[in-house]
């Protein structure tokens, strides 16, 4: 079949951005090979148009007041969708959630299974 075999190295540098970093942080994700250089810049931008992910999954910024995002649950092989408070398109820690043993406060993550099924800590 049809490949670049052999070993792989990704050179990068800050200059690149948008799908300049997407690139990069899929190439170390998949453990292809090494990245040289200086870090990319960490943004990405225009992610509404990006193409599905080979495992189905997706990459997105933030925008608005909130973002939604679709994960797969590996422990209950379902999705579930995650909405994360992104005022002004800034993705934020703060806010009034707790968990009961975990120490502190962070901003609240809506969770909204689209299969149902049992998360990890046996909610629904």
């Amino acid at each position: 079949t049809a490949g670049i075999w052999g070993p792989k190295v990704m050179i990068i540098n800050e200059m690149a951005g948008s799908g300049g970093d997407l690139m990069p942080y899929m190439f170390k994700r998949r453990k292809i090979g090494p990245l040289v250089g200086k870090r990319t810049w960490g943004g990405l931008v225009g992610t509404w148009d990006t193409p599905q992910l080979i495992d189905g999954g997706s990459m997105i910024a933030p925008r608005g007041d909130e973002t939604t995002i679709t994960v797969y649950m590996e422990n209950t092989d379902s999705l579930c969708d995650l909405t994360f408070p992104t005022p002004g398109g800034m993705v934020t820690y703060d806010g009034d959630a707790r968990i009961d043993g975990v120490p502190g406060t962070a901003a609240s993550v809506m969770s909204v299974g689209t299969d149902a099924g049992a998360t990890a800590t046996g909610d629904s």
